[in-house]
């Protein structure tokens, strides 16, 4: 990244600014043509440094900017991923209430069944005597 412009840095450039518009104005009253195309020269100069100067500001803040871009689409995306799962496993986590109903559902299914089953070997029980005893 190029060195930031200070205080000291501008008035420098305002220096040699104003010298440049001297030097230009002197020579133009002066009516000098070979000094007024010297200073020409050194205007434009002046000016393709100072381009390329902010030419170079803008290309460090697009650099940022990119990089700064790609670090906001990965959080975006870690964000919709995380979005997504959350939405996937929405059905799967119940509501307490719901939770307590079906375990309370489950536990008396298999009650009921442990029932029926001890009544059926009752049952086999009463008759397996039954017909032993004839």
């Amino acid at each position: 990244m190029s060195s930031s412009i200070d205080k000291s840095d501008k008035t420098a450039l305002n220096n040699t600014r104003e010298v440049l518009i001297c030097n230009y104005s002197n020579s133009i009253v002066s009516e000098k043509k070979s000094d007024i195309e010297d200073n020409e020269k050194n205007i434009k100069k002046f000016k393709n440094d100072i381009l390329k100067e902010i030419a170079s500001i803008i290309g460090d803040i697009n650099q940022n900017q990119v990089s700064l871009d790609s670090v906001i689409k990965d959080k975006l995306d870690i964000s919709e991923d995380y979005r997504k799962k959350l939405k996937e496993n929405a059905s799967k986590h119940l509501a307490g209430t719901q939770l307590k109903k079906d375990i309370y559902e489950e536990n008396t299914r298999h009650t009921i069944s442990l029932v029926y089953y001890i009544l059926g070997m009752g049952f086999m029980g009463y008759y397996i005597f039954k017909l032993l005893k004839k």
